[in-house]
């Protein structure tokens, strides 16, 4: 049974909605993954990077260029107390912003050495505001200069060398997400390559085939 020429050409228009149709529904749920994906890279890594380098900051900058200050006479006691609380303050915040967030297994388990470490720094935190608010003038540089040397950065290091790793964990997932988004964009982009090809073939075999047997 020979199929008439407009029903040929019925057929390929079906075909083509079909096809277009597809391509569409492709694109949509390509962009909604590669959207989802910029999403979970702001919310869950961005921020959280700026969390973590404000923690810290506010320990291996702040806290320490303070001590050293007031031991070198740059600043009084009552900024120096006054820093420390703000310093605090940025800790505490920026902290608990960062453990409210999406963490994977492993920045969880970094996370969690991060906190048994937190409390030595907590503690030097606390002796340093002491010893700022307690001490006489006479003995506080003195004293300073011991808790400087033999606690404060031994306290304050290895929280902060955690805190490192969990920024350093931040770029890597980034970097694993933007593979990903990259990887859906050229598949889409290639699907789309080799459906326009193939709806120009039969396009072109059925006008030839369309004007040989007029």
């Amino acid at each position: 049974m020979k199929i008439k020429i407009s029903t040929k050409i019925s057929i390929l228009v079906i075909i083509l909605i079909v096809v277009s149709l597809t391509i569409g529904i492709y694109g949509i749920y390509s962009i909604k993954n590669v959207n989802e994906s910029v999403n979970t890279m702001y919310i869950d890594r961005v921020l959280p990077l700026a969390q973590l380098k404000k923690v810290s900051d506010a320990y291996a900058v702040q806290i320490v260029e303070v001590s050293q200050k007031l031991e070198k006479g740059i600043i009084d006691k009552q900024s120096a107390l006054s820093d420390l609380k703000e310093a605090s303050e940025i800790v505490t915040k920026n902290w608990n912003d960062y453990m409210s967030t999406t963490l994977t297994k492993e920045e969880e388990q970094i996370a969690n050495q991060a906190i048994e470490l937190r409390q030595a720094s907590k503690t030097a935190y606390e002796k340093l505001v002491q010893i700022i608010s307690s001490s006489e003038d006479s003995t506080l540089i003195k004293e300073l200069s011991r808790f400087n040397t033999e606690e404060l950065y031994q306290a304050i290091d290895p929280f902060t060398a955690k805190i490192d790793q969990l920024i350093k964990l931040q770029l890597d997932v980034s970097s694993d997400i933007h593979e990903e988004s990259d990887k859906v964009y050229n598949n889409a982009r290639t699907l789309t390559i080799v459906i326009n090809y193939w709806i120009n073939y039969w396009n072109t075999y059925s006008l030839i085939h369309h004007n040989k047997y007029q």
